[in-house]
C-alpha cells in the first residue's frame, strides 16, 4: 500500500513514495474520501448543506477498501442530517466513527442576523462608530447591560446632526 506520496508543487511531478508492506489478511485502518451526490431537497426549500466530514476513517482487509464513499443527500429537508449509521459501507468495512457522528445536515439559513442588521437601518441611526462617539458627548449614561438604549444614540445622533448646521 501507499503510505505517503511526496509531489513536486511547482511541475506536479511525483518526487518520492513511501510504500507499506501489508498482511492481506490482517484488517488496516484507512481514511476514505466522502463524496456527497445529488441536491437536497432542503436547498431547493432555502436551506444550506453543510458536509461536516470530507473523510472517513474506516477499518477493512486491504483488498475490502474502497476508493470513495458516495453519499446521496437527494433527500435531506431543512433539519435533516446524514449521520456515520447511514452509510452504506461494503462488507468487512467498518466505520471507525461514533455511528451518531453527523456527516452532513441541511440548516435553515440565518434570518435572525438579517432582521437585526435591517433594523437600525430603517430608524436611520448612524453607524456603531458615530453613535459610540456621541454618546459621551451627549453625557447619556449607559444602560445595565452596557450598551446605550436604542432612544439615546438617536437622540443624541439628532443632536450632533444640528451642531453641524
Amino acid at each position: 500500500m501507499v503510505r505517503e506520496a511526496q509531489i513536486n508543487p511547482l511541475s506536479r511531478r511525483l518526487v518520492h513514495v513511501d510504500f507499506l508492506r501489508v498482511d492481506l489478511d490482517a484488517e488496516v485502518h484507512v481514511t476514505v474520501p466522502l463524496v456527497l451526490t445529488g441536491k437536497a431537497v432542503g436547498t431547493t426549500n432555502g436551506g444550506n448543506l453543510h458536509q461536516s466530514l470530507h473523510v472517513i476513517p474506516v477499518a477493512a482487509k486491504p483488498a475490502a477498501i474502497p476508493t470513495k464513499l458516495e453519499v446521496d443527500v437527494t433527500p435531506l429537508e431543512i433539519g435533516d442530517a446524514l449521520h456515520v449509521s447511514d452509510l452504506k459501507l461494503g462488507e468487512g468495512v467498518r466505520a471507525l466513527l461514533d455511528p451518531r457522528d453527523a456527516i452532513a445536515s441541511v440548516v435553515a439559513p440565518k434570518a435572525e442576523k438579517v432582521e437585526a442588521e435591517a433594523a437600525p437601518v430603517e430608524g436611520a441611526v448612524p453607524a456603531e462608530g458615530a453613535a459610540g462617539a456621541a454618546a459621551p458627548a451627549a453625557g447619556a449614561a449607559p444602560a445595565a447591560g452596557g450598551k446605550g438604549g436604542a432612544a439615546a444614540p438617536a437622540a443624541a445622533a439628532g443632536k450632533e446632526e444640528k451642531k453641524g448646521k
